[in-house]
């Protein structure tokens, strides 16, 4: 409760005095109803000092000249509130006279302002007030009593300095009128030098400074107890505010939550203190979802990333007791991973949604050429990029496991379809971490020739370069040349006549071949697949045959191909196979010939019948000839009935039938030589991407290494 008292009456303005906190200087009433500080000023003025300063509705002063105690201050008494004042608060009020001196003019004067007139011949001075009818007087006071009537001081002597009247003072014509005013603060200590005998309520700050010493101090406060009659502790001597006590109903447990310390009577609304955790255990619990901001963050999760906090609804607290009433040891939800063998394992969560762990995958953890952002490679590097194993779900990077990205060939040497050796790549690179097979450069025997219509090909069929065919080794037999479009092979000779006058028998044999150049070597074909690869050839004829009715020749068989009449040969270049058909009828070699003439005419044909049947690679279609073989042999001599003697014409014939036998075999040869497609040089280069290693070329003819002189290798004949 708030204890007034105006400033002594010496002073021209009436304030209003309040104890020295900050709580009751913040309560100084302000223009319109505002409260104010001593900065700030309105533009309402309220009252004149005597030295004619103004004094607005909001200005606040401080009260007092003492540097030890708290400091008081005053604010502008407007008319109405101090009646109100004393006519509320008996115990601090009193009473005093006035002298009215004449009337206040309003348009120049303000309350507090300086007046003078001249009564019965006396000049008179005073100060201008608010009258009970709110006029402005001016006066001065007379005599002053306090609330027990007793006069204070001595006000008579009208030749010394005026007191101002007070505020609502009846005095508005000749005489002196007697009214109610507030308690007057002041200094009353009589031993000060500051001493009031006007002020009925003791102000310390209105004492002069006493010397340094604890006594004097003490001598400032002034019959310090209760003012208010109404407390129960009320002190009719008291002249300085001390604390009251009013009866005041409350808990008055110390134990209990609502214990009041001003109760003085116990009204049993104590609450018995129960200590938990008061936080609900779902965030915002009780909050409008109106509210700004409502669930508006977020959570985050290292499997489903940023979770709002409208689809989150993880505990806020882990222990929370809906019984307790004084907050206590709250137990916070921390959520987080909470198994140990997690990556993200966390040791202080106590939630776990189950999607926050991150499992121990080891890795390497450098980011891939794509997956980075602003990745040069240097020309000069040796590497083509960043991580060749970069993966997402590492979660533990393992710089063992960092593999560099190097592009090239590192493919391991493979066994050919229908070889036994393994073959590697000409251009294998230890170095490489990613290996591409199509960047391999494995053996594959073509044509190179530049002057073949098939360069670059691998198989006779082409007529035009093959640039994607990848052939890496060089065989002459296998190109194609444009003027084998329009040359053809002269025609077989005839077969040689008996020689004249002598007696000999010719043996025809009809001997159909069949052959084609296939990859490999000499070596692969052991007697055991020379026996394999005949029978397959043997079975195929007779399942392809059969459909074009080739049994009417040689009903008893398949074809008129068969184990007894046919061999398999290989030779080197890479290898070439043949199966040499005997026949006795020129019928029978039509019908061979017309069989083996099933297995296609053109190299992926001939892969599809028979190359895969022996489990081979082809490499040229199949020629099939047949080639008349005429043998002349004498006929043998009649038992002589008795050793006669070597005649010498028999000597002449033997000598020219001879001859004529060599004569035969140099044109078979001739004959030979002009059917045989792979006639010409049959060594073989290997291209290898070092340009150093290939052969050179002179314009468009490439330059083939030397043959070498060392004699082809033996062929294999079953």
């Amino acid at each position: 409760m708030c204890i007034y008292a105006a400033n002594p009456v010496s002073e021209p303005v009436p304030l209003l005095v309040q104890a020295p906190n900050s709580r009751r200087q913040a309560n100084l009433p302000r223009f319109g109803g505002i409260y104010g500080s001593s900065v700030l000023r309105t533009d309402s003025v309220v009252a004149q000092n005597g030295d004619g300063a103004k004094v607005y509705l909001d200005s606040v002063f401080t009260q007092g000249r003492s540097s030890r105690f708290s400091t008081y201050y005053a604010s502008p008494l407007a008319a109405t509130t101090g009646l109100v004042l004393a006519r509320s608060i008996a115990t601090l009020v009193g009473r005093a006279s006035c002298k009215w001196i004449a009337s206040c003019d309003t348009s120049i004067d303000l309350p507090g302002s300086a007046c003078n007139a001249t009564q019965n011949s006396m000049y008179l001075t005073g100060y201008c007030f608010t009258s009970d009818t709110n006029t402005l007087e001016c006066g001065r006071l007379t005599a002053a009593y306090d609330a027990y009537d007793s006069e204070l001081g001595d006000l008579a002597d009208l030749a010394a300095a005026p007191s101002r009247c007070p505020v609502g003072s009846p005095a508005r014509s000749m005489g002196v009128f007697s009214s109610r005013q507030l308690a007057v603060a002041g200094c009353m200590n009589v031993s000060n030098a500051n001493y009031d005998a006007i002020a009925t309520v003791h102000v310390p700050a209105y004492c002069a400074d006493p010397p340094p010493s604890p006594a004097d101090v003490i001598n400032h406060d002034y019959h310090m107890g209760c003012l208010l009659a109404a407390a129960s502790n009320y002190d009719p001597q008291a002249k300085q505010v001390g604390p009251c006590v009013f009866p005041t109903y409350g808990c008055t447990s110390a134990t209990a939550i609502n214990f009041n310390t001003h109760a003085t009577m116990d009204d049993g609304s104590c609450i018995v203190a129960v200590p938990g955790c008061t936080v609900q255990a779902t965030s915002y619990a009780g909050v409008d979802a109106a509210t700004p901001n409502y669930r508006s963050n977020f959570y985050g999760s290292a499997s489903r990333g940023i979770v709002a906090e409208t689809v989150y609804n993880g505990p806020v607290v882990m222990n929370y007791n809906p019984l307790a009433n004084v907050l206590s040891s709250c137990i916070v939800a921390i959520e987080g991973c909470m198994d140990p063998t997690a990556v993200n394992y966390d040791p202080d969560a106590n939630v776990n949604s189950g999607s926050w762990c991150i499992p121990k995958v080891p890795g390497c953890m450098m980011p891939a050429a794509e997956n980075s952002i602003g990745f040069l490679n240097p020309s000069a590097s040796q590497v083509d990029g960043l991580n060749a194993v970069f993966s997402s779900a590492v979660t533990v990077h393992d710089t063992t496991l960092c593999v560099v990205m190097r592009t090239g060939c590192k493919e391991e040497p493979y066994i050919p379809f229908g070889q036994t050796a393994a073959v590697a790549a000409f251009n294998y690179d230890e170095s490489v971490t990613v290996s591409d097979k199509s960047a391999c450069y494995f053996p594959r025997t073509g044509c190179l020739n530049r002057a073949a219509l098939n360069y670059m090909c691998a198989s006779r069929d082409a007529k035009a370069i093959c640039y994607d065919a990848s052939v890496t080794v060089h065989n002459a037999a296998m190109c194609v040349y444009a003027w084998e479009e329009f040359l053809s092979a002269p025609p077989s000779p005839p077969p040689p006549s008996s020689p004249a006058d002598v007696e000999m028998a010719a043996v025809t044999v009809y001997r159909t071949v069949v052959e084609f150049q296939a990859e490999g070597s000499v070596e692969d074909y052991t007697p055991e697949k020379m026996a394999e690869g005949l029978a397959a050839y043997l079975q195929l004829l007779c399942d392809l045959a059969a459909p074009e009715d080739q049994y009417a020749t040689c009903p008893d068989t398949c074809t008129c191909a068969t184990s007894d009449n046919t061999v398999m040969d290989v030779r080197a270049a890479s290898v070439i196979i043949s199966f040499a058909t005997e026949s006795a009828s020129p019928g029978t070699a039509d019908s061979v010939e017309a069989a083996a003439g099933t297995l296609g005419d053109s190299t992926a044909a001939l892969q599809s019948s028979l190359g895969n049947a022996l489990g081979i690679t082809v490499l040229s279609p199949p020629s099939v000839s047949t080639a008349v073989e005429v043998t002349y042999k004498f006929k043998p001599p009649s038992a002589p009935p008795s050793p006669p003697e070597f005649p010498i014409d028999m000597t002449v014939g033997v000598t020219i039938a001879g001859t004529f036998v060599l004569v035969v075999c140099v044109l078979c040869a001739i004959f030979a030589w002009f059917r045989d497609p792979r006639r010409g040089n049959k060594a073989m280069v290997y291209i290898v991407p070092n340009a150093t290693e290939l052969g050179e070329f002179e314009g468009d003819a490439m330059v083939e290494p030397p043959v070498d002189d060392e004699p082809d290798e033996p062929a294999l004949t079953l």
